[in-house]
């Protein structure tokens, strides 16, 4: 049975079929073989099974005969997307700050490895990633070098004027795609082959673990230490699958999925996932109508969308239906909520 702690963020693997694709390797097809639609996957929010996500990459490798796709997956992999790390990240007031905030709450991006940072005689600030599942050594590899190769574009991105000079440290041999890390300025990578675990390592010199970050908002991030502390509770809670749905359509914003596109993401049956939520005492149906209709409320309420437009968004085939709908809810037909809102 999959678990949404065993589960992963898609949007990794989205960023690299996106540039595949372009190559003309025929990604949707090798999703779709691992019962994961194209479109899910480009959701906000979208999560993929851990063994579905290494079978997928796994099967993407053996038709490019590429050894290169964990860097590339890093190249197109941004952080600060990630959902809620991403925000934190950004919100910490120096470079330091942002990844010794972030490591506590890996987790929520990846249950499969952990993330320490610590300083080492008050000079260097030691990034490390290691397993702490068991996973097969070139999943491992390719996942570290994700991390690697994302965390450094990421930092170097976000700081376009300074020379964020970086060492790297990995447990595996020089690739044969070493070239390729000249395309991350100052930044040295150094190939530890002999050590007896997988692990990665980014070590930052006190100075450059000092650079400020442009969007410090140090009250914005205790509010997102505690937004992360609260989903990482959510994943090892009773109602994980209630949670997840409820985020997926609370985050879609003109297209509210299906239980059946819910289901095919996670690699489930929809018999399976409805079997889920009725062992949470929910119902689909019930999660999606609450989910409607706050967003009707806020559509009606914020935008000067048409009642016809805001009916499509949701997902209604007429607005007739959406104000039958919105009437049993609210009490009272779209229109005259928006005028009593103030806004038609």
């Amino acid at each position: 049975m999959i678990s949404y702690p065993d589960s992963v963020p898609g949007f990794h693997l989205n960023g690299l079929v996106t540039c595949l694709r372009a190559e003309g390797v025929p990604c949707d097809q090798i999703l779709e073989a691992h019962r994961v639609s194209p479109q899910a996957l480009a959701l906000p929010g979208a999560r993929v099974p851990r063994a579905v996500m290494a079978a997928v990459l796994l099967s993407l490798r053996a038709y490019t005969g590429r050894d290169d796709l964990g860097f590339e997956m890093g190249m197109q992999t941004d952080l600060t997307k990630a959902p809620l790390l991403g925000q934190l990240f950004l919100s910490s007031r120096t470079l330091g700050d942002s990844l010794q905030r972030v490591a506590p709450y890996m987790p929520l991006l990846t249950p499969s490895f952990k993330m320490t940072c610590a300083y080492r005689d008050d000079q260097q600030l030691i990034v490390s990633m290691k397993p702490v599942r068991p996973i097969p050594y070139d999943i491992a590899k390719l996942a570290l070098e994700t991390f690697v190769v994302g965390a450094c574009r990421t930092m170097q991105r976000l700081l376009p004027h300074h020379a964020i000079a970086l060492q790297a440290l990995v447990s595996w041999p020089r690739p044969t795609h070493h070239h390729r890390y000249a395309a991350l300025p100052h930044t040295q990578i150094t190939y530890q082959a002999d050590l007896n675990e997988m692990s990665a390592c980014l070590v930052l010199a006190k100075d450059v673990a000092a650079t400020a970050l442009p969007q410090a908002n140090e009250a914005l991030s205790a509010e997102l230490r505690d937004a992360c502390a609260r989903q990482l509770q959510l994943l090892e809670g009773l109602h994980p699958w209630a949670e997840w749905i409820s985020h997926i359509l609370d985050v879609v914003e003109d297209h509210l999925p299906s239980l059946a596109e819910l289901a095919g993401l996670m690699g489930i049956s929809v018999r399976t996932l409805t079997r889920h939520l009725e062992t949470e005492g929910v119902s689909f149906r019930a999660l999606a109508m609450d989910i409607r209709h706050r967003r009707a409320c806020a559509l009606l309420s914020g935008t000067d969308m048409s009642i016809s437009e805001i009916a499509r968004i949701l997902g209604y085939t007429d607005s007739a239906n959406f104000s039958r709908a919105f009437k049993r809810s609210a009490g009272l037909s779209p229109q005259h909520f928006r005028e009593r809102m103030g806004t038609g």
